[in-house]
């Protein structure tokens, strides 16, 4: 292919391995995508695309305790070069699977709580608002008083600058 003969020329063009193995994943051929994949990431390690396709490729080779590190580890890279859009994808896909491992409140807990952060960074406050009131219900039924009360400062903030509820943000405030 054309994107083979791109790779023999240039045997590190990551666009060049990353395309193929959206090609193979086109053909349902996983594990020559999570090849290609690794090749990409070995090049360039801060490209959270090619993390989050090889989580792709996992979910279609049924391995999806590895996709889930791997959307993971797209979400950290995405946060760290300020791409919240992004971050905020590789982590809700990352929840999806959390949720179908059976995944500890804990997990859920912090996971939701970080979709909330991104919204909140994206400026979509009634989003965020919803995000951290569930992780807050999980926060509370496992008992953690210091995250329970850290959310409750992340909410006034929100309430009362973002969205001007005084009233809203005073009782979380006082919460």
């Amino acid at each position: 292919t054309d994107l083979t003969r791109v790779i023999q020329l240039d045997p590190k063009a990551t666009v060049a391995f990353n395309n193929r193995a959206l090609a193979y994943l086109g053909l349902g051929k996983g594990a020559e995508a999570i090849s290609d994949l690794t090749s990409s990431i070995a090049l360039d390690p801060k490209d959270a695309s090619a993390f989050a396709t090889r989580g792709t490729a996992y979910i279609s080779t049924g391995d999806k305790e590895k996709a889930l590190d791997y959307f993971l580890k797209a979400g950290e890279k995405a946060y760290k070069i300020y791409a919240p859009n992004e971050a905020f994808s590789y982590f809700q896909h990352a929840l999806e699977l959390q949720e179908e491992k059976g995944a500890t409140l804990e997990e859920k807990a912090r996971m939701i709580e970080r979709l909330g952060d991104l919204k909140a960074w994206m400026g979509e406050s009634d989003a965020c608002l919803e995000y951290w009131s569930k992780s807050l219900t999980l926060w509370d039924q496992l008992g953690d008083k210091k995250r329970v009360a850290s959310l409750h400062v992340k909410m006034a903030n929100v309430l009362w600058d973002a969205i001007g509820d005084t009233k809203k943000a005073s009782e979380h405030h006082n919460a």
